[in-house]
């Protein structure tokens, strides 16, 4: 079984005032050996009752988990909430392992691999075992309720926009830490922000020219084998997800708490970062069109009383731009509207 640690690594601060501060570390230890993962953090190591949220944010395309944090963080500011603890991990990629780490036990992924809940990699630097990106933050939500340092915390939120709000619909999807440390009695919410695609839970997708939703037939599936495959759908499940079977993954799916943002103005297919494979396409022409339309599926899929627990939220005039999605008044009123002491009191 993986022990685990949020730990400071202890390195010298740049004396620059500008400069931001050293990331803790997240420390994964099993069979002997230990993986780690650098964290930003909006707090220090040190206990604070008063913390009563953990806010997660999942880093972009482009890599930039601070720039995320500062977005988290400004949002809470804005909104008067002073009980957060903001966490972002930085899933790197090889090039960006310092030198020095490259023969330690620093985890890394493949550009696309993170963002799927693929496991770290083992070449070109050898690592004694790998970790899924997904296993990363179920580790993280451990080790800060473990920790024994904020005590009062009572409600995890995992934010994610663009290939970081790909990473939490799927991750919401595959994870079991809500199971896992049900004892703690801790509520769970997500934020999906602009993602690019979505894990599309049966075979099923929108025919505008029927207006429905229509079983892929199996000549669609030849001519676009993905199509139905995971990250797309359920079928070629990776290592972490089938964990779980396909009927447990759309049971957990359906219990979640999950806010989908679109941004009003994402509707450029020409983005560089856009998904324009055949199986992408499938999902719609835009970001914000493929937002829209898997809302409409989850209704089809699981009925109305679905929309209880899974809201869309629309962001006018605002396109793939994390700050501002973030600090709109509807987004911000759903990450830190209450506090989960006055959310449980009312």
């Amino acid at each position: 079984m993986d022990t685990v640690a949020l730990v400071d690594p202890g390195r010298p601060q740049d004396a620059r005032a500008s400069a931001p501060p050293e990331p803790l570390r997240l420390e994964v230890t099993r069979d002997g050996t230990t993986l780690f993962v650098p964290v930003h953090s909006s707090r220090a190591l040190t206990p604070d009752a008063a913390v009563q949220r953990v806010v997660i944010v999942i880093q972009g395309d482009r890599r930039r988990p601070i720039d995320y944090l500062e977005s988290v963080a400004h949002s809470a500011a804005a909104a008067g909430a002073e009980d957060v603890l903001a966490l972002a991990p930085y899933f790197r990629v090889a090039g960006e392992l310092d030198p020095g780490e490259r023969p330690s036990g620093a985890a890394y992924w493949s550009p696309s691999g993170w963002k799927e809940g693929g496991l770290s990699r083992c070449d070109p630097w050898d690592r004694p075992w790998r970790i899924s990106s997904f296993a990363v933050v179920d580790s993280l939500i451990t080790a800060v309720a473990g920790s024994g340092l904020w005590s009062g915390i009572a409600d995890v939120l995992i934010v994610g926009h663009s290939a970081g709000g790909q990473f939490v619909q799927r991750f919401a999807a595959g994870s079991r830490i809500q199971e896992s440390l049900a004892t703690l009695g801790l509520r769970y919410r997500f934020i999906v922000a602009n993602p690019s695609s979505y894990l599309y839970l049966s075979r099923h997708r929108f025919v505008a020219s029927s207006g429905t939703f229509v079983r892929l037939s199996d000549d669609q599936l030849a001519a676009c084998p993905r199509a139905n495959r995971y990250k797309y759908g359920l079928r070629g499940l990776n290592e972490y997800m089938s964990a779980s079977d396909r009927a447990s993954i759309r049971q957990r799916y359906l219990e979640r708490t999950i806010d989908y943002v679109v941004g009003e103005l994402d509707t450029h297919p020409e983005d560089a970062r856009f998904d324009t494979t055949c199986a992408g396409r499938l999902q719609g022409g835009t970001r914000y069109g493929r937002g829209r339309t898997f809302h409409d599926y989850l209704g089809h899929l699981f009925g109305g009383d679905v929309y209880a627990r899974h809201r869309l939220l629309v962001v006018p005039g605002v396109g793939h731009d994390v700050r501002s999605i973030l600090s709109a008044p509807n987004v911000q009123a759903a990450m830190f509207g209450r506090s989960p002491a006055s959310a449980a009191a009312g």
